[in-house]
């Protein structure tokens, strides 16, 4: 017997994707998951690597994903644009990280 391995549900939609075909989705999909580690505006710590977790077309230019990297979990919102068949980022904003609302000030504790 043979078994398949499959990613975990990320394919799964709760929303109307509108006007995107699912090979579209999954193109987009697919460019997502090989360059998170470059996308993401956080980093991977010691020595993990980004995978995704779970992707949800909210429309027809935006989406929403969850990933880690086995230390850290994000979500975060991507608008994105289709054109010729390639999935174009135009912009990814971390919304969360660890289930708490994500912070990009990065305050130092330096005496003063």
């Amino acid at each position: 017997t043979s078994t398949i391995t499959k990613f975990p549900d990320i394919s799964q939609t709760t929303s109307t994707p509108d006007k995107l075909s699912t090979e579209q989705q999954e193109k987009l999909e697919n460019y997502i998951k090989a360059n998170l580690s470059t996308l993401s505006p956080a980093p991977e710590v010691l020595g993990g690597k980004f995978y995704l977790t779970e992707f949800i077309i909210n429309g027809p230019d935006t989406a929403q994903i969850s990933y880690e990297d086995g230390h850290n979990s994000f979500s975060a919102e991507i608008t994105y644009k289709i054109q010729n068949d390639l999935a174009y980022l135009q912009n990814f904003t971390i919304i969360s990280q660890n289930n708490q609302p994500y912070s990009t000030n990065t305050s130092s504790s330096t005496p003063n």
